[in-house]
This record gives structure tokens, C-alpha cells and sequence, in this order.
């Protein structure tokens, strides 16, 4: 692969860090974000201050970390906040007790992240009544909240047993498996059709990579460790090939894909986010032919280069070069095979380039999908610079533990 810095891990390394500390400029001043939540406000700039205390021992941003949850408790007290994960209650809620399972947070904040569990089961049944899986908005977020709370106090089980049951109410048979229609997203005047949407963000990988890991809790009942298989294998279904590129559609309407379009790669819809859910249910079920496939696919994705073609427009988590690198240093801690690690610096480096603008956050800019084209700044999570930061700190100090919050472990 082509280099910017030169093949010593060193000379990227420094450029990094000094990214890092830039990142680190712009958020210790005054912030732009008010909001509370954790997708794009002050929960995921929380994150960011508590992994760099966590692996640089800086008091600072310890310090730091704790006046901004002290402030996202009073701004979530003043304002009416919904029950999502992604800006709501839910992810707030997670990000307290992730922080506490890490060890950087008092344990004593459990006594009131405890308060929630009721008013967030109350939200999935009200997600049932919609049909309404979606991981920002719908019952997987609250099952991601459910799974950081088992880690630390094993009574609500319950709940996730609840919940699951719940989740597989509303499944579908299919000749190559089972599936979830999706009837909350993107597409919904396809609401009278059979529209299935296959991404992390929204479909069927959220649901394969929670089932994953609920199975790895031990939360999930034996009978329920086939679905997973099934579900994996009406995911590998749907891949699909235009101009000889393999991929995973954004959607099936009707068992048939929605577009020509080939995919973007990128966390939250495209072969990325898809494949990586994909390792992990073949690594936790122990299906070797659906890990072989995903790990070849996976080498392939390695490849994928071209920014124009797979709509790469910006640095951010979601859809940019930094959930790249983080996906792609997930995949080598699953597999062990440094062709991922190699992809995963890669990105990081054009993660760089990227932050180059002196209207930027650091020098970041985001894109908005408008068109015209748009472009807009950050100081958030999944697109702005505290998730670029978590990524350059994945990449620093081999902690990677916030990605949980993208469904990555």
C-alpha cells in the first residue's frame, strides 16, 4: 500500500499524535455542542476525554471528562431528551456505564444509571409497537445499553431476554435464512413492499452483530445461536456485483436489490460495517466456511482504494477514512492477519490528509450528502473530531474499547 509518512510505524505515529493534539485544542476550548447525546454531543466528546486519560494518564482530561458528564446530566435534566441510543436517553445512559465498566468512571454513578434500565425497557415495547429494530432509534440501541449494564450487574438479563424475544416476534423466514423487514429508515415509501435494509446503521448487520455478542454475554438461549447462522446466510445472500465489484446492496425491495449502485465503504451502509458483523457471528458461532469467505472478502476489501468510487468524502466514523482504519484494526484483532493492520494504517494516514482545512475542526471538514455539495464542521462523534480522536487513539495506544458504541465488540 502507498504511504504518506514513510514505512516506519514511528513517522505515522508522530503524525498522529501531533493530529491528536490538535483534536485535543479544539475540544479543550470553547465547544460548539450543547446537546447531550452521545452520536453528536457531549457523550461522545465524554468518550474521547476518558479514553485519553484512560491511556495517557493525563489529569487533565480526566478532569476534563468529569466537568463534561457533570454538564450533560444538567443539560439532560433541562431539556426533553428522547429515548434513542444514537441522541437520546439510551446512548447518554450507555455512556456513563461504559465508562464505569472501563474504570474510568466512579462506580458510584451506577446507582443512577440503574434508574434507567425501567424507562428504556418501556421504549422497546413501545419499538415493537412500530416495528422498529433500527440500532439509533430502535431496540438493538437498547440492547447495546442492556449488554454494557449485564457487564456489571448481571439482574438485568431479564430485560435482554425480554428484549430478544420481542426482537425475534417479528422476524421472517426466508428460503436463505431469516430477516427483519425494515419499516423505519430511509425508504419508507416502500412501506407496502418487502424492504430489507442490510447496513450497520440501520438493518440486518446491527441485529447479526447484537446477536453476536449477546451469544459471547452468554445472554443468548441455545436455541437462538442457529438464528444467527441463518441470518448470516441471508446477509451473504444478497451480495451482489456491478462492473465486477461485489457488494452489499443498501437495500433488497421485494428480494431484489434496490440499485445498481455499487455501495460506499463505509461503516454505516456498505461492505465494511456488513462484513465486519458478518466476522463476528462466524467467529462466534465457529462457522468456518462463513469465516472463510468473510476473511477473503475482508482481504479484498483491503484493496478497495479508490475514494471517487466508494464515496469517500470526509474523515468522520460513520462514513469516512477514520471508521475505516477502525474497522480495519477491528478485523486484524479478530483474525490476527496484518494485511488489516496494513489497510487500517492506510486510512489512518489519508485520515491525515484529510485534516488539512483552515475552516475545519482541526482542520476537518464533513460532508453533508447535499446536493449541491455542502460542507459543514464538527465537534461530535460519529462524523466530527472526538470520533476521529477515539480512532487516532485506537491507533496510538491499542485501546479500542469505545468502539463498542459502533457495535464493533
Amino acid at each position: 500500500m502507498q504511504t504518506l509518512y514513510s514505512a516506519e510505524p514511528l513517522s505515522l505515529n508522530a503524525a498522529l499524535l501531533q493530529k491528536l493534539q490538535q483534536i485535543r485544542q479544539v475540544l479543550d476550548g470553547q465547544l460548539e455542542i450543547e446537546l447531550p447525546s452521545l452520536f453528536s454531543g457531549l457523550g461522545g466528546i465524554i468518550l474521547f476525554y476518558g479514553y485519553l486519560y484512560k491511556c495517557t494518564g493525563d489529569e487533565a482530561a480526566g478532569a476534563r471528562m468529569y466537568s463534561l458528564i457533570d454538564r450533560m446530566i444538567e443539560v439532560t435534566e433541562q431539556i426533553e431528551v428522547d429515548d434513542s441510543f444514537s441522541h437520546g436517553i439510551t446512548g447518554i445512559a450507555w455512556c456513563l456505564q461504559h465508562l464505569v465498566n472501563a474504570g474510568m468512571l466512579d462506580p458510584a454513578y451506577e446507582e443512577n444509571i440503574r434508574d434507567f434500565d425501567e424507562l428504556i425497557f418501556e421504549a422497546v415495547r413501545e419499538n415493537m409497537s412500530l416495528f422498529r429494530y433500527d440500532y439509533f432509534v430502535g431496540m438493538i440501541g437498547k440492547g447495546r445499553y442492556f449488554l454494557e449494564r449485564y457487564a456489571s450487574d448481571k439482574s438485568v438479563k431479564s430485560y435482554l431476554d425480554q428484549l430478544i424475544e420481542i426482537l425475534f416476534s417479528f422476524r421472517e423466514n426466508h428460503d436463505q435464512g431469516i430477516l427483519w423487514q425494515d419499516y423505519y429508515g430511509f425508504k419508507r415509501e416502500h412501506a407496502e413492499k418487502r424492504v430489507t435494509t442490510l447496513g450497520m446503521a440501520h438493518g440486518l448487520s446491527s441485529i447479526l452483530a447484537f446477536l453476536s455478542l449477546a451469544q459471547q454475554a452468554g445472554v443468548l438461549a441455545p436455541e437462538r445461536a442457529a438464528d444467527i447462522q441463518r441470518l448470516a446466510s441471508y446477509i451473504r445472500s444478497c451480495r451482489t456485483q456491478t462492473d465486477g465489484i461485489d457488494f452489499y446492496p443498501y437495500h433488497m425491495v421485494n428480494d431484489e436489490r434496490e440499485s445498481e449502485h455499487i455501495t460506499r465503504m463505509a461503516w454505516c451502509h456498505g461492505d465494511p460495517g456488513v462484513t465486519l458483523s458478518l466476522m463476528m457471528a462466524a467467529l462466534q458461532t465457529g462457522d468456518q466456511q462463513l469465516y472463510n469467505d468473510t476473511l477473503s472478502y475482508g482481504l479484498e476489501l483491503c484493496t478497495r482504494q479508490d475514494q471517487e468510487v466508494f464515496a469517500l468524502f470526509d474523515a468522520g466514523l460513520c462514513h469516512g477514512t477514520s471508521g475505516l482504519a477502525q474497522i480495519f484494526k477491528r478485523m486484524h484483532l479478530h483474525t490476527g492477519d496484518a494485511t488489516f493492520l496494513e489497510a487500517s494504517n492506510y486510512w489512518q494516514e489519508e485520515t491525515l490528509k484529510m485534516g488539512v482545512f483552515d475552516e475545519g475542526f482541526a482542520g476537518f471538514r464533513v460532508h453533508t450528502g447535499e446536493v449541491p455539495i455542502e460542507w459543514t464542521r464538527s465537534q461530535g462523534f460519529l462524523v466530527g473530531i472526538s470520533g476521529i480522536g477515539l480512532s487516532l487513539i485506537s491507533s496510538l495506544y491499542n485501546d479500542s474499547g469505545w468502539d463498542r458504541a459502533l457495535l464493533f465488540s
